[in-house]
């Protein structure tokens, strides 16, 4: 492509590099104008291309890398495209890449072709053919969102993935709150709890199908894990103390967790086959919040044992009485909710300071912090598998008279743009991403 990102750079790098003709763009923060792209309606079934059309214009949108250009603005209809492309036209209204395609329907199937094409240097880059029940077609679309995405950026897209998180509504000191789940562009939102009991922090399994969480029971706090085909939910197990913070392995055999018990907490691994339970962290401390990196050989977790709540890790193994946990910040201010990218690159976190939350990204060993958000409450930063968004809770100071307050979800990019909103029925919080599924 000719004109592919053009970036206007504030006090930062950018690396730029070509591979077979690929421009790969690492983004580590700036202002840059989105690739123009042109999506045209599916031909073959009026309706159905028109919203597979819809979903996969509103991904790439979404993402804040592509700008999808109206259809009012195109000069070549969507029927002649397929006999054969008119690149003077699309030049004509600033589009660099092109997408249109075809689908079919049978016995209950969806059969689609796409394409993408290079505006500028007239050159097809992607031709597929996908398939999918009729019932999925909104997977399909994500799915070719996937690939345009990929080989326009060369990372990974995100669009078939979900989001777990905490639906919430009501007054702030009669809060009623449930475990529920939705697809990453915000569409099929789903329930999983009725809302009769206290819940927080939903943790997907690697696969999808199960959400650890914490609810407030009988009294007692404990950690559930709930399995979204069966509709079944099961206790962790019961504890001396209340448990609390799970986080599932990469392999889903095993769960981090903490039990608290009077001040002090400390972090557990299970084996959710034998459920034998392991304790990781020695130092009598507030021990929580633990994380797995992605190749499973360290944890990052919270500990206030220098005074203050701050980020450490171990070793998976974990602390013993000649090797301790090592802190990895400093700065000013309180460190919370240490998640490792997929990539192992960083970690996000929240911090408190001077009355302010913070959302932000730092490297393993500590260096280079970033703040992605702030606001007066910022929290609960959750990474997209291909580690190039965050997602977290942005609550609004609660109104004195009506003793309410809003709270939702905003997704961000590592580099620090395009903040948006993801619109959910009620107020959401605390949302995890899952992988790609």
């Amino acid at each position: 492509m000719r004109k592919v990102l053009f970036f206007c750079v504030m006090s930062v790098v950018f690396n730029i590099s070509t591979v077979c003709g690929l421009l790969k763009v690492q983004v580590n923060r700036g202002i840059f104008s989105p690739i123009p792209i042109a999506v045209v309606d599916f031909n073959g079934d009026g309706d159905l291309g028109k919203n597979i059309r819809q979903i996969i214009a509103n991904d790439l949108g979404n993402s804040g890398l592509f700008k999808t250009i109206p259809q009012d603005a195109y000069i070549q209809d969507s029927e002649s495209i397929h006999k054969s492309v008119r690149f003077s036209d699309w030049r004509l209204i600033k589009i660099d890449a092109l997408v249109y395609g075809t689908i079919k329907e049978s016995s209950g199937k969806v059969f689609v072709t796409f394409r993408l094409v290079d505006v500028f240097a007239e050159k097809q880059m992607v031709a597929l053919e996908m398939h999918a029940d009729k019932a999925d077609f909104r997977k399909l679309a994500h799915m070719i969102s996937n690939a345009i995405y990929e080989r326009l950026t060369g990372e990974k897209g995100y669009f078939t993935t979900k989001i777990a998180y905490v639906s919430e509504m009501g007054r702030a000191d009669q809060r009623i709150k449930r475990l529920a789940v939705m697809d990453c562009d915000g569409e099929n939102h789903r329930d999983l709890t009725s809302g009769r009991t206290f819940v927080m922090t939903p943790r997907f399994s690697p696969d999808g199908n199960k959400v650890a969480y914490f609810s407030i029971v009988n009294h007692a706090g404990n950690v559930f894990i709930y399995d979204i085909h069966e509709h079944t939910t099961e206790l962790l197990g019961k504890f001396k103390g209340m448990s609390y913070a799970p986080r599932f392995s990469a392999d889903g055999k095993k769960i981090l967790f903490s039990i608290a018990e009077g001040m002090v907490s400390h972090i557990y691994e299970m084996d959710l086959k034998t459920r034998e339970k392991k304790q990781l962290t020695k130092i009598p401390s507030l021990n929580t919040s633990p994380y797995y990196s992605p190749d499973g050989q360290h944890i990052a977790f919270v500990s206030d044992r220098s005074g203050t709540p701050q980020i450490y890790i171990m070793d998976r193994s974990g602390e013993t009485k000649g090797e301790s946990a090592k802190r990895i910040t400093f700065g000013q201010g309180r460190y919370y909710t240490p998640v490792f990218s997929p990539n192992g690159q960083h970690l996000a976190f929240t911090k408190t300071h001077g009355g302010t939350f913070y959302v932000g990204v730092l490297r393993p060993d500590g260096t280079g912090e970033r703040t992605l958000a702030q606001g007066f409450f910022v929290e609960a930063p959750t990474w997209s598998p291909n580690s190039q968004m965050v997602m977290y809770t942005r609550r609004t100071p609660i109104n004195p008279r009506t003793k309410t307050e809003i709270a939702r979800i905003y997704s961000i990019h590592i580099s620090g743009f395009n903040e948006r909103e993801m619109l959910t029925p009620r107020d959401a919080t605390d949302p995890e991403w899952s992988a790609s599924l």
